[in-house]
């Protein structure tokens, strides 16, 4: 009897001493991150590191519409939005009639020097050029590339192809609505591309940081 009573305190004690470590197992177990969704990189010619030319719609601007781009020191910009791609647009209308010039959310504008900064229109921007007129004008636009230079005074660019990513294009839907003035609110933004620009998705908090910004 007396042997059976000691294997039951025994019995007892580790079954207490097994409980006690499987708790504190528990709570010395880190708690596991959120996996990181990676993003389809096909459509990213061009973004981050990439030195390829961007994919996307093919445009073109109307007939008859001659232009020239190259960056710009200036801060201020008349249209656009951003603040590392700064161009310097000159556009000019050699046809006898106004033209209407629309610039496309999405719109690539391409670096002649893979060194430096691809930029991203963000929304539409459109504007009538009488007969001869030449327009000249500062435009802002987002960065594509982390990685390379700021544009500055003397970087030449062209126009290239319209976004297609949908990952860009979910992006660009979310901020057309939202004030983009504020550096703030700019700085937001940027990140979100470059994220995307990575191949990563949108973390919370930067959804919650564009959530934020406030309408236009």
């Amino acid at each position: 009897m007396k042997k059976l009573i000691q294997l039951f305190v025994w019995l007892a004690c580790s079954l207490t001493v097994i409980i006690a470590a499987a708790r504190h197992s528990d709570r010395t177990r880190p708690t596991p991150k959120a996996p990181v969704l990676k993003l389809n990189m096909d459509t990213k010619k061009g973004m981050g590191t990439s030195v390829e030319y961007p994919t996307g719609a093919a445009y073109k601007l109307p007939k008859g519409i001659a232009l020239n781009i190259s960056g710009t020191d200036n801060k201020r910009c008349q249209l656009g939005a951003g603040s590392l791609v700064r161009l310097c647009l000159a556009m000019h209308n050699k046809t006898r009639e106004p033209v209407t010039v629309t610039l496309p959310a999405g719109l690539i504008f391409v670096s002649r020097d893979e060194k430096i900064q691809n930029g991203l229109l963000i929304r539409d921007e459109a504007f009538v050029l009488a007969a001869g007129e030449t327009f000249i004008f500062n435009l802002a636009l987002f960065c594509l590339n982390e990685d390379r230079a700021v544009t500055k005074a003397k970087d030449k660019y062209k126009i290239g192809p319209v976004s297609e990513d949908v990952d860009i294009k979910a992006l660009i839907e979310q901020l057309q609505d939202k004030d983009l003035e504020d550096e703030h609110y700019q700085a937001a933004a940027q990140k979100a591309i470059w994220n995307i620009t990575k191949g990563f998705a949108l973390t919370a908090a930067q959804h919650r940081a564009i959530a934020q910004i406030p309408g236009i």
